[in-house]
């Protein structure tokens, strides 16, 4: 099997892989690109987590918001 020329998903520079399937020209730019994605992971998990929590007291003031109107809506009365 010959080796062919491949270009590294991380630093874009050209490559002799042996593998047909080889993303990286090093297992250093390999671990660099799993770090970067685990940390594009934690960081969108802090952005959704962000996005619950502000949805999630939006809500709470619109049913706050009714329950006020509810508890100064006037009773009435059965005759």
């Amino acid at each position: 099997m010959s080796a062919s020329t491949s270009y590294c998903a991380y630093c874009v520079t050209p490559f002799s892989a042996r593998r047909a399937d080889a993303l990286y020209c090093t297992d250093a730019h390999r671990a660099a690109a799993t770090r970067e994605r685990v940390a594009a992971r934690a960081r969108h998990a802090e952005v959704v987590a962000a996005l619950l929590r502000q949805r999630d007291a939006r809500l709470l003031a619109e049913v706050e918001a009714d329950a006020a109107e509810i508890l100064r809506a006037p009773t009435m009365s059965v005759a």
